[in-house]
């Protein structure tokens, strides 16, 4: 979210075959999937129905575009809540109950102290 152009671009024929963009959410772009008339069908591809994705959907973060300060946590009523997928069966991954990075319960975001929002 928050591009000034497209939100998703996919510009090489062999990315086609490579890309799994899945149960996201994809809004709040100048353009949500380009359709740049670069020969690839992006808004086919990512719209597949298959990859359960959200496409033009305002995603409802907390206080995504809050410069200082942040918060990219899903808020009450969050299309991320809902049309999540289960995790890989790998003992690396963890399942969740929600989209994103940024679990929803958490008291205080694991990002925190990991970036900064100093403004430059």
């Amino acid at each position: 979210m928050g591009f000034q152009d497209a939100g998703i671009d996919i510009d090489n024929a062999q990315t086609v075959g490579r890309v799994s963009l899945q149960n996201s959410i994809i809004g709040l772009n100048a353009t949500d999937v380009s359709g740049d008339g670069d020969g690839i069908d992006d808004p086919a591809i990512v719209g597949d129905a298959a990859w359960n994705n959200q496409i033009g959907v305002d995603p409802m973060l907390v206080a995504a575009f809050d410069r200082n300060n942040p918060d990219f946590r899903p808020a009450a009523g969050s299309p991320a809540l809902a049309g999540y997928a289960a995790a890989p069966a790998d003992p690396f991954f963890s399942s969740v109950d929600f989209i994103g990075g940024a679990d929803p319960n958490e008291a205080t975001p694991w990002y925190t102290g990991w970036t900064t929002n100093a403004q430059n």
